[in-house]
């Protein structure tokens, strides 16, 4: 398959989509290798607003049909379909949020309001690594980010209808925090990519709590 973004669709964003395109979906699955390191060092999560994307997110080539709304991937205690609106419900506890990358903008928007009325204990948030001069990369991210986790190779996501990893992701992923992070996640985040952490903002590393243990 062809990783070629040249002529690829992009979300408002300007994220190349070759890999969506290329595959005529545009619903994805977060893999586990991007949640399950989270989950295990924070003692599991409380909430996914985003747990089963809708398919009418991206403009996609004319050939293409959106996936239909499926079903949630069971990263969190609480995991919003689409139909619940992920924005309208109440963010609390430990948040791990990967959304539409067509509108990511008002989700983060969300985070960190959820996050600084002391709703959310702390937000996990996806994206692509994209910073550049992105307007909601430095309106949110690096305003208002501990740190950002940029992965080392691209994250294969999860085809919803096969259940497999897919391949030929066009775009390298980044996870930001909005709060306080384990040391041990730290430590596993340098060792598995690039760990950039911004001591201005609130929130940073803190020592474990109860048995977790290292990675």
């Amino acid at each position: 398959m062809s990783t070629d973004d040249t002529a690829a669709p992009t979300t408002v964003d300007g994220t190349s989509m070759a890999f969506v395109a290329n595959k005529k979906k545009d619903s994805w699955r977060t893999p586990p290798a991007l949640y399950e390191p989270i989950a295990e060092a924070v003692g599991g999560i409380d909430l996914d607003p985003c747990a089963g994307p809708s398919g009418d997110r991206l403009e996609l080539p004319g050939d293409a049909e959106p996936a239909e709304d499926l079903p949630p991937t069971k990263i969190a205690d609480r995991n919003v379909m689409p139909w619940e609106d992920g924005l309208s419900v109440r963010w609390m506890g430990d948040v791990f949020v990967n959304p539409p990358f067509s509108d990511v903008d008002e989700w983060l928007a969300m985070a960190v309001g959820a996050w600084m009325a002391g709703d959310a204990d702390r937000v996990f948030f996806v994206t692509a690594a994209n910073t550049g001069t992105l307007a909601w990369y430095h309106r949110w991210i690096a305003s208002f980010a501990s740190m950002t986790y940029f992965t080392g190779p691209r994250q294969n996501y999860i085809d919803p209808e096969q259940n497999e990893l897919a391949s030929g992701v066009s775009f390298n992923t980044a996870v930001s925090v909005f709060g306080e992070v384990p040391a041990s996640l730290a430590r596993y985040w340098r060792r598995e990519g690039d760990l950039v952490v911004r001591p201005w903002n609130a929130g940073g590393i803190v020592e474990d709590q109860g048995d977790g243990g290292d990675r």
